[in-house]
C-alpha cells in the first residue's frame, strides 16, 4: 500500500524541507550492510533493489487510475509514503523519489481501541487518523539510492531475506574457498545472524570472483603484515583457522573494511568503502 495522490503540494513542501534537514552536511559512502552512522548517507545502485520495480509500477498504476488513499484497504504494517519530484533536463524528465515506511506517531492501539493524543491528553479516537511524521528513509534516483535510515531501508526492500537467498545460492562457492580451513564452519557461524548475513551478502555481490581466486599463501602473506589481523591464526597449510570469535574479523577482511584493495594495494582503513 502506498500513499499516491493523497500527497498534496503542501505535504510535498514539508518533505522537501525535511530533505534538506536529513541531508545537509553529511558525507556519502557506499552501503556495506553493517555501519550505522547517523551523519553519513550510504549509497547503493538502484538495480540492487529487488522490490523497486514493483513499487514503481504500483505508483504508476495509482497515478494512472487516479487512486486515492482508501481507508478500507489501508494497513500500517507495510505501507509506504512516496513523494515524487520531477526535473526537466535536455527534454528528459528526471524523477527523484523520497521513500519512507509509514509511521503512526501519535496514535496508540490497545485491544482494537484506537487512541490519540489531543492537547497532551490521551483520548479515544472515533475516526481514522493518518499522521505523517516527515521521515525520509531513502532517496531514489534513476541509477542510485541514498540511504538515510538504514533499518527502515532494509525493511522496505527485504534486504535480510534477499541476503539470506544470496548467501544460500553462493554456498557452493564459499565451500570451495581454499584460504579457509573449514568453510562449512564459517557458514554455520553466520547462519541465523542478521548482521553477518547482510555483510556477507555484500561481500558476495562485490567480490565473489576475486575471492574465488585467492590462494591460502596469498591471503596469509598479506594479513600477517599487519597488526590489525593478529587475532587471525593459520594452520600448517596457510589456511585461516575459522572460529566463532574471529568470524566478524574475517568478514571485515572479505568486505574490504580495512582496505579497498587489500590484496593488491597498501592497507588503508576505509570503514567498508
Amino acid at each position: 500500500m502506498i500513499f499516491p495522490n493523497a500527497i498534496s503540494e503542501k505535504i510535498k513542501a514539508v518533505y522537501k524541507e525535511n530533505f534538506n534537514f536529513f541531508t545537509n552536511g553529511k558525507n556519502v559512502r557506499e552501503y556495506d550492510g553493517v555501519h550505522y552512522e547517523t551523519e553519513t548517507i550510504q549509497t547503493i545502485p538502484t538495480v540492487e533493489l529487488n522490490e523497486w520495480d514493483r513499487i514503481k509500477n504500483a505508483i504508476s498504476d495509482a497515478e494512472e487510475k487516479n487512486n486515492h488513499l482508501n481507508s478500507n484497504d489501508f494497513t500500517d504494517d507495510y505501507s509506504l509514503v512516496i513523494t515524487v519530484f520531477e526535473k526537466s533536463s535536455n527534454a528528459d524528465i528526471q524523477k527523484a523519489y523520497l521513500v519512507a515506511k509509514y509511521r503512526k506517531t501519535e496514535t496508540w492501539y490497545h485491544k482494537r481501541i484506537k487512541y490519540t493524543y489531543s492537547g497532551g491528553i490521551l483520548e479515544e479516537a472515533e475516526k481514522e487518523i493518518y499522521i505523517l511524521d516527515g521521515c525520509i528513509d531513502t532517496i531514489i534516483s534513476d541509477k542510485d539510492a541514498y540511504i538515510l535510515m538504514q533499518n527502515k531501508f532494509e525493511s522496505i526492500f527485504n534486504f535480510y531475506e534477499n541476503s539470506k537467498n544470496i548467501l544460500e545460492s553462493n554456498k557452493g562457492s564459499i565451500e570451495m574457498w581454499t584460504f579457509l580451513d573449514d568453510p562449512e564452519k564459517f557458514l554455520n557461524c553466520i547462519k541465523g545472524k542478521k548482521g553477518p548475513i547482510l555483510r556477507m551478502a555484500r561481500v558476495l555481490q562485490k567480490s565473489l570472483a576475486k575471492l574465488n581466486k585467492l590462494t591460502p599463501h596469498e591471503v596469509k602473506g598479506k594479513l600477517t603484515k599487519y597488526d590489525e589481523f593478529k587475532d587471525i591464526e593459520f594452520d600448517e597449510n596457510d589456511r585461516i583457522i575459522v572460529t566463532a570469535k574471529n568470524r566478524d574479523l574475517i568478514i571485515d577482511v572479505l568486505l574490504d573494511k580495512y582496505a579497498k584493495n587489500l590484496f593488491s594495494d597498501e592497507l588503508i582503513y576505509t570503514k567498508g568503502v
